[in-house]
């Protein structure tokens, strides 16, 4: 939270504000597809879908922050995806379809650490 508040900014009253669910694939056909595309444009296939929208709260109202500053963010990765050898990395959908791989930065095999930004958008982590 106090990284969010830095990174972007905020002002007293202003709150980092985050909301992760998974991501229903029903739903969001949409978005699953585009994630399908991405996934396949590396060479991956994906093994989970989550939802986050990374905002904030002032005066009672939430708002999504822009794209822009660099927010550090880590997923456990499915233990039924888990396998000995296997690259994971997560990639970002946002509206539009414009979709961006994030790399994983950490050595923890059982879970995906990877910097995004403000704003909405569907990700899905990558088995390659």
């Amino acid at each position: 939270v106090a990284s969010i508040a830095q990174s972007y900014a905020l002002t007293a009253g202003e709150t980092p504000y985050v909301k992760v669910f998974d991501m229903d694939v029903k739903k969001s056909s949409l978005a699953k597809a585009s994630l399908d595309i991405a996934a396949a444009a590396f060479g991956g296939t994906n093994v989970g879908f989550i939802q986050m929208e990374i905002g904030k709260m002032s005066k009672g109202q939430y708002t999504l922050l822009p794209a822009g500053a660099g927010i550090s963010a880590t997923f456990s990765i499915p233990k039924a995806a888990l396998s000995d050898g296997a690259r994971y990395a997560v990639v970002r959908v946002v509206e539009g379809g414009a979709y961006t791989l994030l790399e994983d930065t950490d050595n923890n095999p059982a879970t995906v650490s990877f910097v995004t930004t403000g704003g909405a958008g569907a990700y899905s982590i990558i088995k390659y």
